[in-house]
């Protein structure tokens, strides 16, 4: 896990904590909604690193097909007209 991420969770709870001790003065209710929190956005940041890790290699792999039909077309376009 990288540092944006831990400190997203940090602030997460810490945020969370404040409102919920704000809204109820009970620290035990608000170390469970701050903890319920920092799950949620745990998930969250889980749920896009698999999502970009699982869409990366179709964007190489279609990155790679434009790179070369492109390269294809140039070549094509740079040889001398034969007729001329």
């Amino acid at each position: 896990m990288n540092d944006n991420a831990i400190k997203a969770m940090t602030d997460a709870y810490l945020v969370s904590y404040i409102r919920a001790m704000e809204t109820t003065r009970n620290s035990n209710i608000a170390v469970q909604a701050a903890s319920a929190i920092v799950l949620i956005v745990y998930n969250h940041i889980q749920t896009e690193m698999k999502q970009q890790i699982e869409q990366n290699p179709m964007e190489i792999v279609s990155k790679m097909f434009m790179d070369f039909a492109k390269d294809m077309f140039n070549e094509s376009n740079d040889d001398p007209d034969p007729d001329a």
